[in-house]
């Protein structure tokens, strides 16, 4: 009678398909780990950038705040924006900038109040006129109080 020793030759492809298998799908894992984080990191920058931004104008006297063009949210309108790299700081230019950050100041109904309202998009995505994925919005209402 014959003992069998070691594995046949079948075992081990498919041992070995098993394995491949196993690693291909951990490395599609780690691939979506990497860009999910990424996004992660693109969102709370832009929040937080968003949030500066509505500090300063909320700190910000009644004459100091003009009511905003229309659109100056939608479209990178000249004094209603800022180009942002990635440590928040305003640039001059597009090269470098990580984000363009854009608010508008809008009265309503109840006098003396206005909307703040803040985004922030990534970019190269900010040029579109929808909302995009990574951007980051705040409002906030300020009533004014005289001077």
């Amino acid at each position: 009678m014959c003992v069998p020793r070691g594995f046949s030759l079948v075992e081990v492809l498919i041992a070995t398909a098993v394995l491949a298998a196993t690693a291909l799908g951990l490395a599609q894992l780690l691939v979506m780990s990497v860009r999910v984080n990424h996004a992660s990191r693109v969102t709370t920058l832009a929040a937080i950038l968003a949030r500066q931004k509505i500090e300063q104008l909320g700190s910000m006297s009644a004459g100091e705040l003009t009511v905003s063009p229309p659109g100056s949210l939608a479209t990178d309108t000249a004094g209603w924006f800022e180009l942002l790299d990635q440590s928040g700081r305003v640039l001059e230019t597009e090269r470098g900038a990580m984000f363009v950050r854009r608010w508008s100041i809008v009265p309503i109904r109840v006098p003396g109040t206005v909307v703040l309202q803040v985004a922030v998009v990534p970019l190269p995505v900010a040029r579109s006129r929808s909302r995009q994925p990574g951007e980051s919005r705040v409002v906030a209402i300020r009533r004014l109080l005289p001077a």
